[in-house]
């Protein structure tokens, strides 16, 4: 029996060198089978997302929900005008300033701008200027409005404007020294009020 066991006992223990060489064999194995298990699983992936690229989102068929209420019946397609009125006593220009003679802000509350927005029917708003300065809130952009100046004895100057952005425009009845200036004159010959 001792025979047998020296005959397989190098059969049942080999060598040393061959031991080492035999669990880095194993380990670079089971290191092979985890790369290819990685690269198993990447391949998988690209080939469902592939799949799952010929798809159309949304799928035929889906219909959007309705946009969520602000709880306001108003279009969100307004924005705000706002400016400074100026009048002056004559178109005679200052040699100093150059500006007309009497420029100066409209004061007082009495001045009126007046907006008219086009469509069916046609709307017309009116604000007060306050010390020379006006806003007219939720006026729709994109569309030609028509706004005037006016003041009790002086003459109304008009102007158009489209409102292009949701942050507002600013429109001023002022002088401009092209000559073509919107500031508020007085009439010739104002009217007279009795009382």
């Amino acid at each position: 029996m001792s025979a047998l066991l020296k005959l397989l006992g190098p059969m049942t223990s080999p060598p040393r060198r061959e031991a080492s060489n035999s669990a880095s064999l194993g380990w670079e194995a089971a290191h092979g089978f985890r790369l290819a298990g990685v690269a198993l699983a990447l391949l998988a992936l690209v080939l469902l997302l592939t799949a799952c690229g010929s798809e159309t989102y949304p799928p035929p068929g889906y219909k959007a929900p309705p946009p969520m209420s602000t709880g306001s019946n108003q279009p969100t397609s307004t924005a705000s005008l706002s400016g400074r009125v100026y009048m002056a006593d004559s178109s005679v220009l200052d040699s100093t300033t150059q500006l007309p003679m009497g420029y100066a802000l409209l004061p007082g509350e009495e001045g009126r701008v007046t907006v008219r927005i086009p469509g069916t029917p046609t709307q017309i708003r009116v604000v007060p200027i306050k010390d020379g300065a006006y806003e007219v809130p939720d006026l729709p952009m994109g569309v030609t409005l028509e706004v005037s100046a006016s003041c009790p004895g002086y003459a109304s100057r008009r102007q158009e404007v489209e409102i292009r952005l949701p942050a507002g425009r600013r429109l001023n009845f002022e002088h401009d020294p092209d000559g073509t200036g919107t500031y508020l004159m007085p009439l010739k010959d104002p009217p007279v009020v009795t009382g």
